[in-house]
């Protein structure tokens, strides 16, 4: 549903880089998208010219814990379309073809404004059944380095906990 032209998507974590490739070399040679974090797997796959970067992504695995995470109140959460977080999106190499999509699916965006503009935001939409994915994260250059990332982030995670609290139940 998420990569309707592949027919294999491969998320591959862990902590052996060896072991990374040696798994990539045993994947699909079509139709397949990588999902990874490793600077040596993304190499591999460029160096072997079956792909290309589409774009940059940060993995975040929750567990039950993460409701002690603080929320901040200035956390705007909104499924509504909204122009400055979609220009965040698409400075981070999002379509908007791809962002409607995402939307029209139940996508959620947060966002947390600094003198009077949004500074950062970041989305979470339902990448697989149970999966759901925290993407887009970006600060404005002018407001790095004061932990706005972390406090969208924060959110987008209380809205994955809460979901996956929902679906338990149902």
């Amino acid at each position: 549903k998420t990569y309707p032209d592949c027919k294999y998507v491969a998320f591959i974590d862990g902590t052996s880089s060896s072991r990374k490739v040696q798994l990539l070399a045993r994947l699909p040679k079509e139709n397949l998208v990588v999902k990874t974090a490793d600077d040596l797997v993304r190499e591999r796959i460029v160096q072997a010219g079956k792909g290309t970067k589409i774009m940059t992504f940060h993995s975040f695995t929750t567990r039950k814990q993460s409701s002690s995470v603080k929320q901040d109140a200035r956390v705007r959460q909104s499924a509504a379309y909204d122009k400055s977080a979609w220009e965040i999106f698409r400075a981070n190499g999002y379509e908007h073809e791809e962002l409607v999509r995402y939307f029209q699916d139940g996508a959620q965006w947060f966002g947390i404004e600094s003198e009077g503009r949004l500074a950062s935001a970041c989305f979470v939409f339902q990448n697989y059944k149970h999966i759901w994915e925290v993407a887009g994260v970006y600060t404005e250059p002018a407001f790095r380095r004061q932990g706005l990332g972390r406090k969208i982030v924060s959110g987008a995670l209380r809205l994955e906990e809460l979901t996956s609290e929902l679906q338990s139940l149902t």
